[in-house]
């Protein structure tokens, strides 16, 4: 008779079918290596028991009883490591990682932490004081906030300002002035400088005669030609010309006495020069009237003058050679 069974497969001699030969028993992961650190705790926590025995009897009681709600809740503890091992497995890292260079500033940090704990000690409580009608304000002040941040955004960065040219290299003569300013109005508690009486209401006059020029009539200058000094030829001509005639009318007369008349001495110190002009105006012709009607007119002035150069000697050697 066969034997009947439950298996689907054959069981060949000895051998065991293919679905029992896979041992339904699984080692935990690490457990050889983490087995020896179990057994050491399991060594040192019966010691302890055994050194307090007046407590063995409580302590061997809370080790026999059974946690409540142990069995209720195994199944789910059982299926919460079974899938905390399965992620585990999966992921290589356990996802945390620690801050760069975290060990390097971890020394600061705690001491800036004990810090702060030991101010916190000395002062209970912060004096913090919210401003008056700040929560009043508040709403105004966010929505400023709000619109000035939408501007931005709008124009950009260009805010519109501009540092005026070489500001930076005067300022520091213009803070060093100021600060010498405000130790001298300090020192003399007053301000020396005042302001003249009446010197507002007459500013705008006096600043408009300053600046603007009086106007001028501008008067047409009309240039006369250059008149030639002839003062000096007309003076010397006209005493040619007398003595030149006058020896003229002696020949004519007295042919005889010419010689004598041209030897003799002329003085014309005693003739004045209206006889010699008018002398001249009836013996000469009309270019000789006009540098006569010249020098008559130039003769009003009482500065005119011979030239005191010219000797009454070299005049009658020039008469006596030309004649």
């Amino acid at each position: 008779m066969k034997e009947n069974n439950t298996y689907n497969e054959e069981l060949g001699g000895k051998n065991l079918p293919d679905s029992l030969r896979v041992n339904p028993f699984l080692v935990p992961t690490n457990f050889f290596e983490e087995q020896e650190a179990q057994i050491f705790s399991q060594l040192r926590f019966s010691k302890l028991i055994k050194s307090s025995p007046e407590d063995s009897s409580a302590q061997d009681a809370h080790l026999d009883s059974v946690p409540n709600g142990y069995f209720n809740t195994l199944a789910d503890n059982i299926f919460a490591k079974i899938a905390e091992q399965d992620l585990k497995d999966k992921v290589a890292t356990d996802g945390f990682a620690v801050p760069d260079q975290y060990f390097d500033a971890l020394d600061q940090d705690v001491q800036t932490r004990i810090a702060e704990e030991n101010l916190k000690s000395i002062v209970p409580t912060l004096e913090f004081e919210v401003p008056e009608q700040y929560f009043s304000t508040a709403e105004d002040q966010i929505f400023a906030q709000l619109a000035e941040s939408n501007l931005r955004d709008q124009i950009g960065k260009d805010t519109g300002f501009t540092v005026p040219t070489h500001y930076f290299e005067e300022a520091n003569a213009a803070i060093q002035a100021q600060v010498i300013t405000e130790k001298w109005s300090a020192e003399i508690g007053k301000n020396d400088f005042t302001v003249p009486t009446g010197y507002f209401d007459k500013l705008s006059e006096n600043v408009l005669a300053k600046t603007v020029q009086p106007t001028k009539e501008e008067t047409s200058i009309i240039s006369l030609p250059r008149r030639t000094n002839w003062k000096k030829y007309s003076a010397a001509a006209a005493i040619a010309l007398v003595v030149g005639i006058g020896s003229y009318w002696g020949v004519q007369n007295n042919t005889s006495t010419s010689n004598s008349l041209v030897k003799t001495e002329v003085n014309l110190d005693n003739v004045s020069d209206e006889e010699i002009i008018s002398y001249l105006a009836q013996v000469s012709e009309g270019e000789d009237l006009i540098h006569l009607a010249e020098y008559k007119s130039d003769s009003n002035d009482d500065n005119v003058q011979l030239d005191p150069e010219i000797e009454n000697k070299e005049i009658e050697e020039y008469l006596n050679y030309m004649l």
